[in-house]
């Protein structure tokens, strides 16, 4: 989950484990959610769903929630309106604004 500068707080969530090598991976069950909005928008069934890089933190749908590797100090990027998610307009999780910097970052694993 992601806390941007403004206060803003999205994130994603897949059942399937981080690979450091990376590659797209499909996940039938991944989403996108928006706490602000108290909504969630489900992977489209079979597209790509993440996108595991060891140069970026957490990257659903390839582009779609892009943490960079630089967290606090670099521009990250959010969710445009696209093939893999189902989100109804261009960078709805971040109030129509495509960049965003982070206040706080939180990654789960959920055995």
């Amino acid at each position: 989950m992601v806390e941007t500068s403004k206060n803003l707080k999205f994130g994603g969530f897949c059942s399937i484990g981080y690979k450091s090598q990376g590659g797209y991976q499909k996940d039938n069950s991944a989403f996108i959610f928006s706490l602000d909005k108290l909504k969630t928008y489900n992977v489209i069934k079979d597209s790509t769903a993440v996108y595991w890089d060891s140069d970026y933190g957490p990257l659903f749908a390839g582009d779609r929630i892009v943490v960079n590797n630089k967290f606090y100090s670099s521009t990250n990027y959010a969710n445009q309106k696209n093939e893999y998610y189902e989100l109804p307009e261009n960078y709805e999780l971040n109030n129509g604004e495509s960049e965003y910097k982070i206040k706080e970052l939180e990654v789960f694993k959920i055995n």
